[in-house]
């Protein structure tokens, strides 16, 4: 079985409790998302795909950087199939084009 997998790292530069609270705004607009479980500081979500209902795995966890800033590790896999066409990635990115924006929305207060 072959799993199609995109995963990135992105530095995010607000403190903890500014960029889980627009990290939970940018979740709570993804269709078909839910949370599969949280272990620590890693949480795990199934996105379901529209048309043919297969179960996409994304995991993401933020790891505290310098000058309190953070670090988002962000995995996403596809369960089934020889290729997703690209969509692990553009999850990927999608996702962390809205965090920028919320972040950019709601900056931190430090």
């Amino acid at each position: 079985m072959y799993l199609c997998v995109w995963g990135t790292r992105r530095h995010v530069s607000s403190i903890s409790s500014v960029r889980r609270h627009a990290w939970n705004r940018v979740i709570a607009r993804q269709p078909r998302v839910t949370v599969q479980g949280t272990y620590g500081q890693q949480i795990h979500y199934i996105q379901t795909t529209k048309l043919l209902r297969f179960k996409d795995d994304v995991t993401i966890e933020f790891f505290e950087a310098a000058d309190r800033q953070s670090t988002l590790a962000i995995y996403s896999a596809s369960r089934t199939g020889w290729s997703d066409m690209g969509v692990n990635k553009k999850r990927v990115t999608a996702w962390l084009e809205e965090l920028s924006a919320e972040l950019t929305k709601h900056p931190a207060k430090l």
